[in-house]
């Protein structure tokens, strides 16, 4: 048998579609909710298929939760704001730099659709909450009218 040369792999692996290129690689959600249902916030969760069934928010779904906007970006903003990085555990930043990425499946009616999210396990919120209200009690973070209706 005649090994295969590089580019003949690399041929091989494009052919095929990323659903199934990757779909051993990744944990797949096998369920997906949304906190609106709940909580009156239109942010999307997942099950996945490990052996915890691990449950997963997105970075937008993340600043939604946590009501900082739909721009996922403003989560880091706040984190990476020198005055505040001391009310973080150390492992924060780790688990929101490496996130979890799994396969979906979307159906748009006529087919199924295959896509990749970045996700954090859902105790994450928990790890943020800490810090903002270490902040807040220490008078680092000062809330707005808007805000001082959550107390």
């Amino acid at each position: 048998m005649k090994k295969k040369s590089i580019q003949e792999r690399i041929k091989e692996i494009a052919k095929k579609p990323s659903a199934i290129r990757y779909e051993d690689k990744h944990f797949k959600a096998i369920k997906r909710g949304n906190f609106y249902d709940y909580f009156g916030i239109d942010a999307e969760f997942y099950v996945l298929n490990d052996n915890d069934q691990t449950v997963v928010v997105t970075a937008s779904g993340l600043d939604k939760i946590i009501s900082l906007g739909k721009n996922s970006s403003k989560l880091y903003e706040l984190l990476s704001v020198q005055y505040f990085r001391k009310f973080i555990e150390s492992n924060l930043i780790e688990k929101l730099e490496n996130p979890i990425i799994f396969q979906c499946k979307y159906s748009n009616g006529i087919s199924d659709i295959f896509s990749f999210e970045r996700g954090f396990n859902i105790t994450i919120i928990k790890n943020i909450c800490t810090a903002i209200l270490a902040a807040r009690s220490d008078g680092v973070i000062v809330f707005t009218k808007k805000t001082k209706k959550i107390k």
